[in-house]
């Protein structure tokens, strides 16, 4: 039995131009395979830089076989046309089809952008990527060349879905959110326009989107609660900002006394709103309990009466920052809350323990 590592050069085709246009099928392993399956590549589309990444891990097979030092292998995988987690994805199962035949020690990537790249993350789990080899076309610096290579690259942006959501999607949906509130909200445009930029930032950035997308699995309810709270407080922002905007010579204290008191729709307060935004999302992660058979959260319940209760502190308070309330029905109204609060979740506890007892 040999001694030598089991080692597999892996050329991946994460958007499958190459199954696609020769019409055949990966996994493809063996140099010979692989060798036919460049060639044919090339004499069809021979600008694609895939036919590079395709001869540049031929390379690297014959020279690790040549050393002989490892016992080495070929492959070509493919994803799929659709890109994003579906091609992954994809590339996923056809590595597992190589993995059931012979298993490898570890693995040299071939590819040809950063896109493939990515594959290396997906696969860390199945085969131990050593080393990633990106191959870079050396191009003419003439500048007809550089003109002719920067107009391809222009086309493939408009004409390849893969891209075409990045170099039209994202801009044309800001173009549309620019003339929406330019006419909405003309004197905050670009306030609001950065805010939500930077809210977009931040949930790519933290990868929030992935938290949100197993928020909307698990609890819907929960997930449309928060829909609707964050419009609420969007509403309640925009309105009491509108209000307060035309009324000058306030102090800080004033200010947010005379922004919780602004009317919105000429009956509701910000105040109200801003209620309603806290309490929603309690309200939909409660209706997920009851529809999964699951208990309802004291504390959640307890936290829920409070913030309803609370709201008449709140426009005590708002009153009393606007100087024309009273300390006094501040602090009465908070003790009520804290007081309800208790005795729901006394109730609840008492109601709780009732019902485990008798199931």
């Amino acid at each position: 039995m040999s001694d030598k590592r089991r080692v597999l050069v892996l050329c991946v085709d994460v958007d499958d131009d190459v199954g696609r246009i020769l019409n055949v099928r990966t996994p493809i392993r063996g140099e010979e395979n692989v060798l036919r399956l460049a060639q044919e590549y090339a004499l069809r589309e021979p600008e694609d830089s895939d036919v590079n990444a395709l001869f540049a891990a031929l390379k690297e097979y014959r020279e690790l076989k040549e050393s002989g030092d490892v016992d080495v292998d070929i492959a070509v995988v493919a994803g799929d046309p659709a890109g994003g987690v579906k091609a992954n994805m994809a590339v996923l199962r056809r590595v597992e089809e190589l993995l059931k035949e012979k298993n490898y020690d570890y693995a040299i990537l071939v590819s040809d952008g950063p896109t493939d790249e990515l594959v290396a993350y997906v696969l860390k789990d199945k085969l131990r990527v050593e080393d990633i080899k990106r191959v870079v076309v050396q191009q003419s610096k003439g500048i007809e060349e550089t003109f002719i290579i920067v107009t391809r690259y222009i086309r493939k942006l408009f004409e390849e879905s893969e891209y075409r959501k990045n170099s039209l999607g994202i801009p044309g949906s800001l173009v549309i959110l620019y003339a929406a509130l330019s006419i909405i909200l003309p004197a905050y445009l670009w306030q609001v326009l950065l805010l939500i930029l930077g809210t977009v930032m931040l949930v790519k950035g933290f990868s929030l989107d992935e938290s949100i997308k197993n928020l909307y699995e698990s609890r819907p309810l929960t997930f449309v609660a928060y829909i609707i709270s964050a419009m609420m407080l969007l509403l309640a922002l925009v309105g009491g900002l509108q209000v307060t905007s035309y009324i000058e010579g306030l102090t800080g204290t004033e200010y947010i006394g005379y922004f919780l008191l602004a009317v919105v729709g000429e009956q509701i307060y910000v105040a109200d709103l801003l209620v309603v935004s806290a309490a929603l999302p309690l309200v939909g992660k409660a209706l997920d309990s009851l529809s999964m058979g699951k208990e309802l959260s004291n504390v959640d319940i307890g936290i829920l009466t409070f913030i309803l209760v609370f709201r008449q502190a709140l426009i005590e308070a708002g009153n009393l920052m606007k100087g024309v309330g009273s300390a006094a029905s501040f602090m009465l109204w908070t003790i009520i809350s804290v007081v309800a609060m208790s005795i729901t979740m006394t109730l609840a506890r008492i109601i709780g323990s009732k019902v485990s007892k008798k199931a």
